[in-house]
């Protein structure tokens, strides 16, 4: 009787542990099935339920929030690079007397750098300059987003609606002076580029003399391939 009991213990011991090592796959199975068949929260969600703050206030003090106006001195960093303080007396000049100044300093530093004359140190047309200045002075007053980061794609700025960390460049902005000759070749070059971009082709002209003409702006597109763009200017 010993006999048969422990052998029919071991073998109902011996089924149970297969039925166990059967069951063992099917169980992580359904829970491998059930975590990949779930619904994965969005980052909204992740973001709103991760603390009382909404999405916008807790991404905030991460993202610098650019707004278009003249403040270079919330843009200094102790230590960066040396500061020039601008003299009183070319304020009340206006920007081309600023400019001029400018101008001077930087053809003295290259020549320092460079170690030759200041005669030597190539001249700057302080018309076109000027020109840009006005040109960039005016867009940001309109509250554009301008950079000199232009230069790859043939202009002088790139314009943007609004944050360049949230907006893509609407505009290339190319400046000339009113009495330059425009050749075909070369408009037809920077509409072209412009359009492969998606972008539209901004031709900002104006007076060397500030205040005595406005800023004239022109805007040139591909009605074809960008015929959905529309001009802010």
């Amino acid at each position: 009787m010993d006999d048969e009991d422990s052998s029919e213990g071991a073998v109902e011991s011996t089924s149970q542990q297969q039925d166990e090592a059967e069951e063992e796959p099917t169980v992580k199975k359904t829970e491998e099935e059930s975590t990949v068949g779930a619904r994965q929260p969005t980052l909204d969600e992740l973001i709103t339920s991760s603390g009382g703050q909404t999405p916008t206030e807790r991404l905030q003090a991460y993202v610098p929030i650019h707004r278009p106006r003249a403040t270079p001195r919330e843009w200094r960093r102790p230590g960066e690079h040396q500061q020039l303080e601008v003299p009183a007396d070319l304020h009340a000049d206006g920007l081309p007397a600023i400019v001029r100044w400018l101008i001077t300093l930087s053809a003295k530093a290259r020549a320092s750098a460079a170690c030759m004359p200041d005669s030597a140190v190539p001249k700057v047309d302080e018309e076109e300059t000027i020109l840009k200045c006005r040109v960039f002075a005016d867009l940001w007053s309109k509250g554009f987003c301008v950079t000199g980061s232009a230069m790859k794609m043939g202009g002088d700025f790139l314009l943007y609606p609004g944050d360049p960390l949230f907006y893509h460049a609407s505009h290339i902005v190319c400046v000339a002076p009113p009495t330059s000759q425009l050749k075909l070749a070369q408009l037809s070059t920077s509409l072209r580029i412009a359009n492969s971009v998606r972008k539209v082709l901004l031709l900002a002209t104006s007076a060397v003399k500030e205040g005595e003409e406005p800023i004239m702006y022109t805007s040139l597109y591909w009605t074809g391939s960008n015929s959905s763009i529309t001009p802010i200017l």
